[in-house]
């Protein structure tokens, strides 16, 4: 599957530009500073949790969001959490987890995007990503099984990154 600028920006477009940046910023800001080194630097990215700042002035606090979102060459808006900088997974809760896919996904349906990967990712370290893997799978009550567990050269792999 390809990644879209276009069609990213598109959404940010629409959603809020000031919102649109650059993956490798994202990532450092939620410490995963190893996406410098897999990604190219000009991958523009939807920040959810720029969004849910914007949405939430003199209204509300601002919800829990996932990290941030982008569009593939088919339309779908595929959601990414990442996580590089955890030491323990006993941190990674199931309703967050629940929480900020929806609230993410509440945003994107109130602007017309509705079409959503069937994955929900959620970036780890390389060396966290087997354990991960486990936290996933043994949380009770168990977490619905599109969000996967992957590593930065996963995401990378998954999808053809073109700037």
């Amino acid at each position: 599957m390809f990644y879209s600028l276009q069609k990213t920006i598109k959404l940010g477009e629409i959603i809020n530009k000031n919102c649109l940046s650059n993956l490798n910023l994202i990532s450092v800001k939620d410490g995963c500073s190893i996406c410098h080194d897999v990604f190219i630097l000009n991958l523009i990215v939807l920040d959810m949790d720029c969004v849910e700042l914007s949405f939430c002035i003199g209204v509300k606090s601002p919800q829990k969001s996932m990290d941030f979102a982008f569009v593939s060459n088919n339309d779908e808006v595929i959601l990414v959490e990442l996580r590089c900088n955890y030491i323990n997974l006993k941190n990674l809760k199931r309703n967050d987890l629940l929480e900020k896919r929806k609230n993410s996904e509440d945003i994107l349906i109130k602007h017309g995007y509705s079409l959503f990967y069937n994955k929900i990712y959620c970036v780890f370290s390389d060396s966290f990503k087997q354990q991960a893997i486990r936290r996933l799978r043994n949380m009770n009550p168990t977490i619905p099984s599109e969000f996967v567990a992957i590593s930065v050269t996963d995401l990378k792999s998954f999808f053809i990154w073109y700037g």
